[in-house]
């Protein structure tokens, strides 16, 4: 809250208030809204007991505005941040916190140190653990909320005939498939051609969910630290 009584809400904030009104709403559940926001059903309910209690600004953190006890210097903040982007990105932070001190001379910076300044700069995403055993994940509850997309390569017209790609998406919620179409090969092109024409019918999804093909990333270790190590990114098929 300023000094005249307006509450500023952060894009984040306004969309976790946005899921927690469809909670409010009986339009979606805890354990959905949980899976939206990145937190446990648990959290979900100490938020709503915020919200209900302060309204809107239950959900601002309580330190914003004021200064960090363990601020980092903002030259060694800047300098973590440009060089992660140019010429180390998709280093683990250990690797990261190795070329700092090898290469670069960063000084004494610790990985949590590291962690917290990529964070802040949304440049580093936390890796979950991953489950004991493959639990079934519940589907979204509304269109749209999560566009999964993939191909299918087969004979599709004979065995006389080439192998095609189909290539499509499909709601994760409803199980409609906005678009698909057959290529001569699972390529960057054909899936932006299906992004394109999905988005033109259906509108823009607010997530999509690929596989790790090459045709997304660079899956080749050894290549992908070499084209980082040049201040390259690492890219797939050029458009």
């Amino acid at each position: 809250m300023d000094k005249t009584g307006e509450i500023r809400m952060s894009m984040k904030e306004h969309e976790k208030l946005r899921v927690l009104e469809e909670v409010r709403g009986k339009r979606r559940t805890q354990v959905s809204a949980g899976g939206m926001l990145g937190v446990s059903d648990r959290w979900v309910r100490e938020l709503l007991k915020r919200v209900q209690r302060r309204g809107p600004a239950g959900l601002i953190h309580g330190n914003r505005g004021r200064p960090s006890n363990r601020r980092t210097a903002g030259q060694t903040v800047q300098k973590v941040r440009e060089l992660y982007e140019a010429r180390y990105e998709g280093f683990n932070l250990t690797h990261f916190r190795e070329m700092l001190l090898e290469r670069e001379k960063g000084g004494p910076v610790s990985r949590e140190t590291i962690r917290t300044i990529l964070l802040e700069a949304g440049l580093w995403e936390p890796r979950r653990k991953a489950p004991k055993h493959r639990q079934k994940r519940p589907r979204r509850e509304q269109a749209g909320e999560l566009l999964q997309m993939d191909a299918s390569i087969h004979l599709w017209l004979g065995e006389d005939r080439p192998a095609m790609a189909l290539v499509g998406g499909i709601d994760d919620a409803t199980g409609d498939v906005p678009y698909a179409e057959f290529f001569e090969a699972e390529t960057t092109q054909a899936y932006m051609k299906v992004t394109r024409e999905t988005v033109r019918r259906r509108g823009i999804p607010l997530a999509v969910y690929t596989d790790r093909d090459s045709v997304f990333v660079v899956n080749d270790p050894k290549q992908r630290e070499e084209t980082m190590l040049k201040g390259q990114r690492p890219e797939t098929q050029s458009l």
